[in-house]
């Protein structure tokens, strides 16, 4: 307390200071019994820390208020506030846990991926939860009773359980009998949307569900199974490491046998040679000495003999047999099967990724001037490639057309002859909005939207190598070929016009001058995904 008070008067004794004059300082300062002066003490300063001490009056703060507030500061200075009170901070964190968009976004599938590959996975975890049991996030909002059942549970801070919630204070969402918006192979899905690259290639859809309860679930069951899933893979790689420094351990040890049983012969002849050696020392005659020493260096170079002999190969497997038999060989043991029920976001056998998704909304012109300070919000690349994929109304009767060189709409149209064409694209009054043109325009998007009649139209303009490399430094890299759209009037026009005109190649006429020069441009087609 006592190092507290001192750094508290040495902080309000510098803020003292540049506020206010410093006091003058007496020029008889009273002395104790040794003759050293004593310092005065400041009273009023004392008198100022014990009243700054004292608890404020604090306005009460409902939960309600955490969606308005959009500082971490003045968040965190609430959950402060609550604990003072005794009141638990996760009823606070609980409106910033909860999903607050009933759209999630499905990221890292294949370019030539339907969004009915997502169905089996997108069912079965669906299927589970809506067994468990979906809190319903709206129905929770201002029900201490459900509060109170879900900090129970331990649910408050996430809204999510893993087991089964049989509590009648916990509101649940669940499916209307007959409900079917998604049709019926895949019931609760409402809308889907594809995600597009910066090169207008698909990666993803964006999936729309009932309401943002179900979308909540989703998300977290999708982020439970991915935290069992590293477990599980963390144990397999510990296994792996344990069975390897086993086996290491059990193959040093074989050689470390053999080398003993190896030296502990050697020695034994050793010795009976050198019993026999000094009997015969003293006889032997040192022309004789020499004629065998030739002679054992002869059979040595000869690689054969008695004492290089091989092994016989029954010893060596009955030597194998006894140090195995002893010394079992590690083997890799079985893994347990996966029981839980929780499982990833797949597409067919590839595992993707799912993260929650909400749509951008422009503020309005009362909102965005209010204050001054704050600059208005700017969209991701997400929010624009959901704002473009719906204004464009891609689905699989789309064919993209990529080439390396600008060509003349009016010729692709004359290539696409002999195709059943439908020119259905938006209208100057269904463009994009202003704040979604911007960032797409930067990176060569074609996105003006005016006078869109026809069924061919560029997307997406190719740039020169060092726009190319000056972009992707800027972090928004732009494409290095052109883009086009063609739309057909079926989807099985489209598969046929991908199926016959794959790789083939479109010759144009460019005027220079008086001349014409002919030039040729590679066509690669792929169709968009069905949705």
């Amino acid at each position: 307390f006592q190092r507290l008070l001192k750094n508290q008067v040495t902080r309000r004794h510098h803020q003292d200071d540049e506020t206010k004059p410093k006091p003058k300082k007496s020029s008889t300062p009273k002395k104790n019994a040794a003759g050293v002066p004593e310092p005065t003490p400041n009273y009023d300063k004392f008198k100022r820390i014990a009243a700054d001490d004292q608890p404020t009056p604090e306005k009460e703060v409902s939960v309600g208020d955490v969606k308005e507030t959009d500082s971490a500061s003045a968040l965190q200075a609430m959950l402060n506030r609550r604990q003072k009170k005794g009141v638990s901070a996760s009823v606070v964190r609980e409106t910033t846990n909860a999903t607050t968009s009933s759209w999630v976004l499905v990221e890292n599938t294949p370019n030539s991926a339907n969004v009915s590959d997502l169905y089996e996975s997108l069912n079965e975890i669906l299927e589970f939860e809506v067994g468990k049991g979906i809190i319903d996030l709206d129905g929770i909002q201002n029900n201490d009773k459900a509060r109170a059942a879900l900090e129970d549970i331990g649910a408050l801070e996430s809204l999510y359980t893993t087991q089964a919630i049989d509590n009648d204070d916990i509101p649940l969402w669940t499916p209307d009998e007959g409900d079917s918006a998604g049709g019926a192979r895949c019931p609760l899905l409402v809308e889907a949307r594809p995600y597009l690259s910066y090169w207008a290639r698909p990666t993803g859809f964006f999936l729309r569900l009932p309401n943002r309860s179900v979308a909540h679930a989703l998300l977290k069951h999708v982020e439970r199974a991915g935290a069992l899933l590293s477990e599980r893979k963390e144990r397999d790689r510990a296994a792996n490491r344990k069975l390897s420094s086993e086996r290491e351990e059990w193959v040093t040890g074989l050689w470390k046998r053999v080398q003993a049983d190896y030296a502990r012969e050697n020695a034994g002849k050793r010795l009976h040679e050198s019993s026999q050696g000094e009997a015969e020392i003293e006889a032997q005659d040192p022309l004789e000495e020499g004629l065998s020493t030739i002679r054992d260096s002869s059979a040595g170079e000869g690689g054969c003999g008695e004492s290089s002999g091989e092994s016989d190969p029954d010893e060596v497997f009955d030597f194998l047999q006894e140090y195995t038999e002893s010394n079992p060989y590690p083997l890799r043991t079985p893994l347990d099967p996966d029981a839980s029920d929780f499982s990833v976001m797949r597409c067919g056998a590839l595992r993707v990724s799912v993260k929650g998704f909400v749509p951008f909304q422009e503020p309005n012109l009362e909102t965005r001037h209010r204050g001054g300070e704050k600059p208005p919000p700017v969209p991701t690349w997400e929010q624009h490639a959901f704002e473009i994929s719906g204004n464009l109304r891609l689905s699989d009767s789309i064919v993209r057309v990529v080439t390396s060189g600008l060509i003349r709409l009016k010729e692709l149209q004359h290539f696409f002859r002999h195709c059943d064409l439908e020119g259905t694209w938006p209208t100057e009054e269904e463009g994009v909005g202003d704040c979604f043109r911007d960032v797409p325009s930067s990176i060569g998007w074609n996105l003006n939207g005016r006078g869109r009649r026809s069924n061919v139209d560029l997307l997406l303009s190719g740039a020169s190598r060092t726009d190319f490399l000056a972009s992707k430094r800027a972090g928004l890299p732009k494409a290095k070929k052109n883009t086009y759209l063609v739309r057909f009037a079926s989807p099985s026009a489209a598969r046929m016009a991908v199926r016959n005109y794959q790789g083939a190649e479109l010759k144009s006429r460019r005027r220079n001058g008086d001349t014409y020069s002919e030039m040729r441009h590679e066509l690669k087609l792929a169709q968009f995904p069905r949705v």
